[in-house]
């Protein structure tokens, strides 16, 4: 809070901006997964292959939202501000900035989310102990992060605080999964360079195709032509991986049963 305070109030209000449309994601899309994925883990009193096989479904399922933030939110940021905000959020660069850098942000939330879940759930008293230890550890990285790069990138600053924090708190739960090996890695690929395929592919669609330029015509037309070629990519990118993401919710479906 004190780092925020330091900045301009347009700065602020950039800011808040962004988070309150990245937040809509993490309370609308990734909360929900991460409670289900924790009770059903703290329900699951058989064998540690299944608990194992659930953390990967809800792992896949959140790793996949966030890729598709990564690939797909970047390009349509500055659409995305003119059509909800308009012109004003959209023409400042450090608005398209934030929300773009957010989009690397959800990633690792939906990665830290899935690992704390887990970790929570069938971590004994003192593995949480020295989690809720390293979780202060991570806030420091966060305030030193944030206060060290304030001066240089202004309001990003914050944004690269919570993003340390978020590596840190993830890498203090990595000694408790050392059984995520095959066949999980093949699907994680592949779900992967489907995903970075087709977020090159709306790309090129967006710059080659004049009616989507927010510098020519209608600002608001070109913006939605943006958001529709988007979507519609990002559609025929799901429908690749549709197999592999559909039995990870089918198996954290039956264990919430």
């Amino acid at each position: 809070m004190l780092s925020v305070s330091l900045l301009p109030s347009v700065a602020i209000g950039q800011l808040a901006l962004v988070n309150n449309v990245g937040s809509l994601v993490l309370r609308i899309v990734f909360h929900p997964i991460e409670d289900i994925a924790a009770t059903a883990l703290a329900l699951d009193k058989s064998c540690a292959k299944s608990r194992m096989q659930t953390l990967q479904s809800v792992f896949l399922i959140q790793v996949t939202i966030g890729l598709l933030g990564l690939a797909f939110g970047p390009q349509t940021a500055r659409a995305a501000l003119h059509i909800l905000y308009g012109s004003q959020w959209s023409t400042s660069e450090s608005s398209v900035l934030l929300l773009q850098f957010y989009c690397l942000l959800l990633l690792l939330f939906a990665v830290n989310g899935t690992f704390e879940a887990f970790y929570f759930a069938i971590g004994d008293s003192t593995r949480i102990r020295t989690s809720l230890a390293a979780q202060w550890l991570a806030s420091a990285a966060f305030a030193g992060v944030a206060w060290a790069a304030l001066p240089y990138y202004g309001p990003l600053a914050i944004l690269m605080g919570n993003a340390a924090s978020m590596i840190l708190r993830s890498a203090c739960c990595l000694p408790i999964f050392s059984s995520i090996t095959d066949p999980f890695h093949p699907l994680l690929k592949r779900v992967s360079l489907s995903i970075a395929a087709g977020g090159a592919a709306s790309h090129l669609a967006l710059f080659i195709l004049p009616v989507t330029s927010l510098s020519t015509g209608s600002p608001m037309r070109a913006a939605i032509a943006q958001c529709v070629i988007v979507g519609a990519v990002v559609l025929l990118t799901l429908a690749s991986i549709r197999r592999p993401v559909f039995t990870a919710l089918s198996i954290v479906k039956s264990k919430q049963a």
